[in-house]
C-alpha cells in the first residue's frame, strides 16, 4: 500500500504520515488507530501489547508503553481478547503536553483520574476536571446562580474552581479556607477569585456552596442556608466524616452519585440514618436514575452528595457500549438488509 492509498483510507495526511514514517513526528493513539484500521489489523500492532485469554489484568501485569518519541506513557488497563473492539488504557500525560488536532472513526471516552486536560472537540474548548461534582449542580442547582463558594483551597480546589467557573461562566467565585492564607495562594493562582473571610456570611450570601474538606465534624450549618441554594458536598469520604449538619439535610432535597457507596458507607449520610434524622425516603435520586434529579425552585434547598467510586468508570463505559452497539445495530439493519 502507498502513502497516498492509506492517506485516502485513513483519513491522514501524506504528508503527516511521511513524517511518522521517518521519524519526524508522534502520532497519538487516536491516529495510530486510524491506521490501523485501514491497515486491518489492531492498534496494538505497533505497540506490541501483548493479548491475553484472562479476563483478568492485574496492576503490577499491565502492558506499559509509549509511542516512539513521545512522552505519553500508556497502561492498557482490560484484558485485550480477540473480537473486542474496545480497548481501555490509563494515560499519563506531562505538564504542557499539546497533541496534533485528529479525526477519526470511531468513539473515544476520556475520564480523568488526576488533574486536568483541557480538549478541542471542533471549535470548542472543554477543560476536564471534577466533572462528576458539576453534574450534580449542572442538575441540581438554580441556573441563574450568581455566586459560588467554595469551602475548602485543599487539593481540588483548584479543579473546582475551575469546573464551576465553565458550568456557571456569569457567577463570581470566592473561596474560603480554615488557614486563609491558603485561600489567598489559591484565589491569587486563580486571579479571579476572592476570598471569603467569615464562612457564616459566604454561605448566607452564596447561591451555590461547594465543600471539599477533610472535616469529620459538620463544617457548614444548616441554619445558615436559605431557600434557592444548592449545597455540594464532595469531601467526606470515610463513615466518620461530616460536612454538614442534620439541619441541612432535613431542610434540603437530597441526591447523590450512588446509593450503594454513600448510604452506608460515609458518615454525612450513614450517621443520621442510622440515628433517625432522616428516613432512607429522604434520599431522592443517584445517577443510576438521573432523570429524578430536578432544578430547585426559588423556594428548595438541594443538596449533592458526591461519595466519588469506580461505578463512574462502569457507568460511562457501559453508556458508552450501548452506543457502540446501537449504531452498529442500525447499520447492519440498513446495510445487510436483503
Amino acid at each position: 500500500m502507498t502513502l497516498q492509498q492509506l492517506s485516502s483510507a485513513s483519513g491522514v495526511s501524506v504528508g503527516y504520515l511521511s513524517q511518522v514514517e521517518r521519524g519526524n513526528a508522534t502520532p497519538t493513539l487516536g491516529t495510530l488507530s486510524q491506521i490501523a484500521a485501514a491497515l486491518d489489523v489492531d492498534a496494538d500492532f505497533f505497540v506490541r501489547t501483548p493479548r491475553t485469554v484472562d479476563s483478568l489484568t492485574r496492576g503490577a501485569a499491565r502492558p506499559r508503553f509509549a509511542v516512539a518519541g513521545s512522552s505519553i506513557e500508556y497502561e492498557q488497563i482490560g484484558a485485550e481478547r480477540a473480537g473486542h473492539e474496545m480497548t481501555s488504557y490509563v494515560m499519563n500525560v506531562p505538564p504542557g503536553y499539546e497533541s496534533e488536532t485528529v479525526t477519526h472513526v470511531g468513539e473515544e471516552i476520556i475520564y480523568i483520574l488526576e488533574g486536568e486536560i483541557s480538549q478541542m472537540v471542533g471549535e470548542r474548548e472543554y477543560l476536564m476536571t471534577a466533572g462528576d461534582s458539576l453534574l450534580g449542580a449542572l442538575r441540581l442547582a438554580r441556573p441563574e446562580s450568581e455566586k459560588v463558594l467554595i469551602v475548602g483551597a485543599g487539593t481540588v480546589g483548584k479543579s473546582l474552581c475551575q469546573a464551576f467557573g465553565a458550568g456557571f461562566p456569569n457567577a463570581t467565585q470566592s473561596i474560603w479556607n480554615r488557614t486563609t492564607s491558603k485561600a489567598h495562594d489559591l484565589a491569587n493562582e486563580m486571579g479571579n477569585v476572592s476570598v471569603a473571610e467569615d464562612l457564616e456570611a459566604a454561605v448566607r450570601e452564596a447561591d451555590i456552596i461547594v465543600s471539599a474538606t477533610m472535616s469529620s465534624e459538620p463544617v457548614i450549618k444548616g441554619d445558615w442556608l436559605r431557600p434557592g441554594q444548592h449545597l455540594n458536598l464532595i469531601g467526606a469520604y470515610r463513615p466518620d466524616m461530616r460536612e454538614t449538619d442534620d439541619t441541612a439535610l432535613q431542610r434540603s432535597k437530597v441526591y447523590v452519585d450512588s446509593f450503594d457507596t454513600t448510604l452506608d458507607h460515609i458518615g454525612e449520610l450513614k450517621i443520621p440514618l442510622a440515628e433517625g434524622a432522616i428516613e432512607r425516603g429522604h434520599v431522592l435520586a443517584d445517577f443510576y436514575g438521573i432523570d429524578g434529579f430536578e432544578t430547585g425552585g426559588a423556594e428548595d434547598i438541594t443538596l449533592f452528595k458526591n461519595g466519588g467510586g469506580a461505578h463512574l468508570d462502569l457507568m460511562t463505559g457501559r453508556y458508552i457500549l450501548d452506543c457502540w452497539q446501537a449504531a452498529r445495530q442500525s447499520w447492519n439493519d440498513t446495510n445487510l438488509d436483503g
